[in-house]
Protein backbone atom coordinates (compact mmCIF):
# COMPACT_ATOMS: atom_id res chain seq x y z
CA UNK A 1 0.00 0.00 0.00
CA UNK A 2 1.75 3.59 -1.09
CA UNK A 3 1.02 6.03 1.29
CA UNK A 4 -0.61 9.72 0.33
CA UNK A 5 1.27 12.74 1.89
CA UNK A 6 -2.72 14.13 2.50
CA UNK A 7 -3.53 10.85 4.05
CA UNK A 8 -0.40 10.48 6.44
CA UNK A 9 -0.80 14.55 7.41
CA UNK A 10 -4.69 13.76 7.83
CA UNK A 11 -3.96 11.22 10.41
CA UNK A 12 -0.93 13.27 12.19
CA UNK A 13 -3.98 16.03 12.66
CA UNK A 14 -6.24 13.65 13.66
CA UNK A 15 -3.76 12.21 16.28
CA UNK A 16 -2.64 15.63 17.76
CA UNK A 17 -6.73 16.78 17.64
CA UNK A 18 -7.59 13.78 19.45
CA UNK A 19 -5.01 13.86 22.13
CA UNK A 20 -5.85 18.00 22.71
CA UNK A 21 -9.18 17.29 22.34
CA UNK A 22 -8.69 14.80 25.94
CA UNK A 23 -6.70 16.77 27.83
CA UNK A 24 -9.50 18.84 28.81
CA UNK A 25 -9.17 18.69 33.04
CA UNK A 26 -12.71 20.04 35.23
CA UNK A 27 -10.25 23.38 35.76
CA UNK A 28 -9.91 24.72 32.22
CA UNK A 29 -6.80 25.15 31.13
CA UNK A 30 -7.66 26.73 27.82
CA UNK A 31 -7.51 29.33 26.15
CA UNK A 32 -4.22 28.22 25.91
CA UNK A 33 -1.14 31.23 24.83
CA UNK A 34 1.12 28.30 23.80
CA UNK A 35 1.65 29.69 20.29
CA UNK A 36 4.40 26.40 20.01
CA UNK A 37 1.67 23.85 20.40
CA UNK A 38 -0.37 25.61 17.95
CA UNK A 39 2.21 25.36 15.83
CA UNK A 40 1.97 21.45 15.73
CA UNK A 41 -1.50 21.72 14.54
CA UNK A 42 -1.61 24.62 12.14
CA UNK A 43 0.66 26.74 10.06
CA UNK A 44 1.63 29.99 11.36
CA UNK A 45 2.56 32.08 8.43
CA UNK A 46 4.23 34.73 10.56
CA UNK A 47 5.34 34.74 14.05
CA UNK A 48 1.98 35.95 15.90
CA UNK A 49 2.48 38.46 19.06
CA UNK A 50 0.10 36.70 20.72
CA UNK A 51 -2.36 33.55 20.39
CA UNK A 52 -5.13 32.24 22.15
CA UNK A 53 -6.45 28.59 21.11
CA UNK A 54 -8.65 25.83 22.58
CA UNK A 55 -9.19 22.41 20.80
CA UNK A 56 -12.67 22.15 19.71
CA UNK A 57 -14.40 18.06 18.72
CA UNK A 58 -18.48 17.12 18.14
CA UNK A 59 -19.90 15.50 19.31
CA UNK A 60 -19.99 17.07 22.74
CA UNK A 61 -21.99 14.88 24.60
CA UNK A 62 -20.67 14.06 28.58
CA UNK A 63 -20.45 16.25 31.67
CA UNK A 64 -16.84 17.21 31.59
CA UNK A 65 -16.92 18.17 27.15
CA UNK A 66 -14.31 15.40 26.24
CA UNK A 67 -15.13 13.35 23.51
CA UNK A 68 -13.62 10.60 21.13
CA UNK A 69 -14.39 11.39 17.59
CA UNK A 70 -16.01 8.89 14.99
CA UNK A 71 -16.31 8.56 11.30
CA UNK A 72 -19.06 11.30 11.20
CA UNK A 73 -17.50 13.89 13.51
CA UNK A 74 -15.52 16.99 13.63
CA UNK A 75 -12.13 17.85 15.35
CA UNK A 76 -10.62 21.34 15.18
CA UNK A 77 -9.10 24.41 16.48
CA UNK A 78 -10.22 27.78 17.19
CA UNK A 79 -7.89 30.47 17.27
CA UNK A 80 -7.30 34.15 18.57
CA UNK A 81 -4.26 35.23 16.40
CA UNK A 82 -2.52 38.89 16.91
CA UNK A 83 0.05 39.90 14.16
CA UNK A 84 2.01 43.30 13.21
CA UNK A 85 0.19 45.40 10.84
CA UNK A 86 2.82 44.57 7.78
CA UNK A 87 2.29 40.46 8.60
CA UNK A 88 -1.72 40.65 9.05
CA UNK A 89 -1.57 42.58 5.81
CA UNK A 90 -0.12 39.84 3.57
CA UNK A 91 -1.84 36.73 5.48
CA UNK A 92 -5.02 38.42 4.51
CA UNK A 93 -3.76 39.53 0.86
CA UNK A 94 -2.20 35.86 0.16
CA UNK A 95 -5.81 34.30 0.80
CA UNK A 96 -8.89 34.10 -1.16
CA UNK A 97 -11.78 35.94 0.29
CA UNK A 98 -14.99 34.03 0.16
CA UNK A 99 -17.77 36.12 -2.88
CA UNK A 100 -20.55 37.66 -0.90
CA UNK A 101 -23.30 35.60 0.02
CA UNK A 102 -21.21 32.28 -1.26
CA UNK A 103 -20.37 31.07 1.69
CA UNK A 104 -21.68 31.90 5.08
CA UNK A 105 -19.01 31.12 7.89
CA UNK A 106 -20.71 29.08 11.00
CA UNK A 107 -19.69 28.33 14.34
CA UNK A 108 -21.23 25.67 16.41
CA UNK A 109 -23.06 27.56 19.30
CA UNK A 110 -20.97 25.40 21.48
CA UNK A 111 -17.39 27.17 20.26
CA UNK A 112 -18.59 30.54 20.63
CA UNK A 113 -16.51 31.18 24.02
CA UNK A 114 -16.68 34.10 26.59
CA UNK A 115 -12.44 34.80 25.88
CA UNK A 116 -13.51 35.88 22.51
CA UNK A 117 -12.24 39.48 21.96
CA UNK A 118 -16.14 41.51 22.51
CA UNK A 119 -15.77 43.34 18.83
CA UNK A 120 -15.89 39.38 17.38
CA UNK A 121 -18.96 38.29 19.75
CA UNK A 122 -20.79 41.10 18.31
CA UNK A 123 -20.18 39.91 14.91
CA UNK A 124 -21.55 36.49 15.81
CA UNK A 125 -24.72 36.27 15.34
CA UNK A 126 -27.38 33.63 16.15
CA UNK A 127 -29.10 31.85 13.09
CA UNK A 128 -30.45 28.54 14.25
CA UNK A 129 -30.20 26.54 17.38
CA UNK A 130 -27.61 24.63 15.62
CA UNK A 131 -25.19 27.62 14.59
CA UNK A 132 -24.26 31.05 14.29
CA UNK A 133 -23.25 33.37 11.21
CA UNK A 134 -20.03 35.53 11.80
CA UNK A 135 -21.45 38.97 9.58
CA UNK A 136 -17.44 39.60 9.28
CA UNK A 137 -15.15 39.17 5.38
CA UNK A 138 -14.71 35.59 5.53
CA UNK A 139 -10.90 33.96 3.78
CA UNK A 140 -10.38 30.46 3.09
CA UNK A 141 -7.31 28.93 5.48
CA UNK A 142 -4.80 27.61 3.12
CA UNK A 143 -2.18 30.15 4.95
CA UNK A 144 -2.83 28.34 7.96
CA UNK A 145 -2.37 24.52 6.44
CA UNK A 146 0.70 22.94 6.74
CA UNK A 147 2.03 21.13 3.65
CA UNK A 148 1.34 19.14 2.13
CA UNK A 149 -2.33 19.05 2.63
CA UNK A 150 -4.68 20.15 0.15
CA UNK A 151 -7.95 21.84 1.64
CA UNK A 152 -10.85 19.55 0.64
CA UNK A 153 -14.23 18.63 1.55
CA UNK A 154 -13.16 17.43 5.16
CA UNK A 155 -12.03 20.29 6.14
CA UNK A 156 -15.73 22.42 5.12
CA UNK A 157 -16.63 25.07 7.05
CA UNK A 158 -13.05 26.45 7.85
CA UNK A 159 -12.29 29.70 7.54
CA UNK A 160 -10.69 32.80 9.07
CA UNK A 161 -11.56 36.50 9.49
CA UNK A 162 -9.76 39.64 10.33
CA UNK A 163 -11.59 40.92 13.66
CA UNK A 164 -12.69 44.76 12.60
CA UNK A 165 -10.59 47.42 14.21
CA UNK A 166 -7.92 45.18 15.29
CA UNK A 167 -5.07 43.64 14.26
CA UNK A 168 -5.94 40.10 15.08
CA UNK A 169 -7.66 36.97 12.91
CA UNK A 170 -10.22 34.45 14.10
CA UNK A 171 -9.32 31.07 12.59
CA UNK A 172 -12.28 28.49 12.77
CA UNK A 173 -10.45 24.88 11.23
CA UNK A 174 -12.20 22.26 11.42
CA UNK A 175 -11.17 18.76 10.43
CA UNK A 176 -14.43 16.36 9.72
CA UNK A 177 -14.30 12.27 9.72
CA UNK A 178 -16.74 10.57 7.70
Amino acid sequence: MRWRPDLIFSLLVLCLLIMLSGCQSPVSQWPSSDAKKLATIIRLPFQPQQVAWQPISLPINNDDGRSVPGPTDMVGVVAILTFDSQALAKIVESATPFASGQDEMRIFPEFVFDWYPQVLRDHIVASAPSSNIVTLQGYSVPPFLKPPAPLDERMRGSFFTRISGTSQIFLYYQHWYH
